[in-house]
């Protein structure tokens, strides 16, 4: 015998387990049309700028820590679902 999924949570009774309000902004991504081009512009502006400076030398390093302020970001969210999922384990 099989149960749909929303029956089968419904009979955990997890109704107590609530996110608090403070995680649940900002929780859905961007639209993909606008990361891509807030991205492409920031990456294009950061060489454009960079560009001719005593700066250009270190513009690989700063590209990388702009890629690594992303995946940070990206492991903060993936940390807080992990932990809301054993919550409800």
């Amino acid at each position: 015998m099989s149960t749909s999924l929303a029956a089968a949570l419904a009979a955990m009774e997890l109704g107590h387990l609530e996110p608090r309000v403070e995680e649940l902004g900002g929780m859905a991504p961007p639209p993909t049309e606008a990361l891509e081009q807030t991205v492409t512009a920031i990456w294009s502006d950061l060489f454009t700028t960079m560009g001719n400076t005593s700066l250009e030398r270190d513009i690989e390093d700063l590209g990388w820590g702009l890629v690594n302020l992303f995946h940070r970001a990206a492991a903060k969210k993936h940390g807080l679902v992990d932990r809301l999922t054993d919550d409800i384990r």
